[in-house]
């Protein structure tokens, strides 16, 4: 994992293996958690 915020999501059970296959969720995530890097 790239991302601090992604290692931290999926470290407290909030973002799942299957969620990185997700196009919906990874987008959502690219719009408004990545931005603020």
């Amino acid at each position: 994992m790239q991302s601090p915020y992604t290692k931290l999501l999926s470290e407290n059970m909030l973002l799942f293996p299957n969620d990185f296959m997700d196009i919906k969720t990874m987008a959502g995530l690219q719009k408004n958690v990545y931005p603020l890097l």
